[in-house]
């Protein structure tokens, strides 16, 4: 955790949510041991943590989802969407900026469970499914894009009924950073 520690500490984070978020680590290798989906989410999830704290401290009114509370799937690796579609609505209440991390939830065993390749474009089909919002878009960083070009500014908006898994490997992405300083 302690590159996670220095960047909470650039990024003038309470350290709460490192520590947490630590405690919750320990407990669940204490409790399930440790595999791999475990450890594949890892990153994932502190790195919603703390983009939530660093909204909060903008002064956004932001709310981290945990998937591991809303997303479920079956013994076949399939997503339970009746389930998941009732936890992501008691969850996703109010007028937020919800950080929902993406790509694992809760296994049928309790433990985490990550999806096959784009599992992240599944997890939004999942929670714009509860949801139902009339446009819907999903921020992602391509390796090497952003750092290279932090100002690319081509975003288009599809609305979501127009949009199959297929077509969302081709959706073009945006930086999550120009869209929190132009919303909050």
């Amino acid at each position: 955790m302690n590159i996670f520690s220095t960047i909470a500490g650039k990024l003038d984070v309470a350290m709460e949510t490192i520590d947490d978020f630590s405690l919750s680590v320990i407990t669940e290798i204490k409790t399930k041991g440790m595999y791999r989906d475990f450890f594949l989410h890892l990153g994932e999830r502190l790195q919603g943590r703390l983009i939530t704290a660093v909204m909060r401290k903008k002064g956004c009114r932001a709310k981290f989802v945990d998937p591991m509370e809303c997303i479920f799937f079956y013994k076949n690796g399939d997503v339970d969407r009746k389930k998941s579609y009732v936890h992501i609505r008691s969850h996703c209440r109010g007028n937020y900026f919800f950080i929902f991390p993406g790509f694992f939830g809760k296994g049928p065993d309790g433990r985490v469970k990550t999806f096959p390749p784009s599992g992240s474009d599944i997890t939004f089909t999942t929670v714009a499914g509860a949801l139902e919002p009339k446009i819907c878009d999903k921020g992602t960083d391509v390796p090497g894009i952003f750092p290279l070009r932090p100002g690319l500014q081509d975003v288009e908006y599809v609305p979501i009924d127009f949009l199959s898994h297929k077509d969302l490997r081709k959706f073009l992405y945006r930086s999550e950073e120009r869209r929190v300083g132009k919303e909050c």
